[in-house]
């Protein structure tokens, strides 16, 4: 076995991907190489170029091109700022990516709806709603969630959503009444000395 260290990467450096490249384009009037570097990391890219052409005709240098680009990209969409400047002239541009996810309103209607209010014997919960028959008359008013969710949720977040739900007045107005199913944590406060 050899005595060698193994190298490892710093932290700064992990999850981040390098690349680059090297291209020349040469015709018969000019020769351009050109040079680009990217380094992305946690969805933004920040990218650097630079060419730098070559008149065969005048033998002389052009203007050199320096660009860069910087991308953000999100789960569902981009937005990216691009920049060129040879010589005295600039050239911005701007771009930008949504794309909407799948479901909506049709996907919110084929969840499993369930009364977290109501749990049954054998684990489970009974549909959300009530119905006109005796039996449904009888029950408190639900607290319906997807059956997702309320598989996710401890006793105690059941038992306190149930209790919200039920101490707001229902159907003020013929509307029904929305109570948040998580509240929000409260760190804080004033202190009496």
């Amino acid at each position: 076995m050899s005595n060698k260290k193994r190298k490892t990467l710093p932290d700064y450096l992990k999850g981040t991907t390098i690349g680059g490249g090297l291209d020349v384009y040469d015709d018969e009037f000019v020769t351009s190489p050109r040079v680009e570097f990217n380094v992305k990391k946690k969805g933004v890219t920040v990218g650097v170029s630079g060419e730098k052409p070559f008149s065969k005709i005048d033998k002389e240098n052009i203007n050199s091109i320096l660009g860069l680009n910087i991308i953000k990209e999100g789960d569902s969409s981009s937005l990216g700022i691009t920049g060129t400047k040879q010589g005295k002239s600039k050239n911005i541009g701007f771009t930008f990516s949504k794309s909407f996810k799948k479901g909506g309103l049709k996907e919110w209607f084929k969840q499993n709806w369930v009364d977290i209010g109501s749990k049954r014997k054998d684990g489970s919960y009974a549909k959300c709603g009530r119905s006109k028959l005796a039996a449904d008359r009888k029950r408190k008013y639900p607290k319906c969630v997807p059956a997702a969710k309320a598989a996710r949720m401890t006793e105690s977040q059941i038992r306190s959503a149930v209790a919200r739900k039920r101490a707001k007045p229902q159907g003020v107005g013929g509307k029904p009444t929305n109570v948040k199913t998580f509240t929000k944590k409260y760190y804080g406060g004033m202190i009496d000395v």
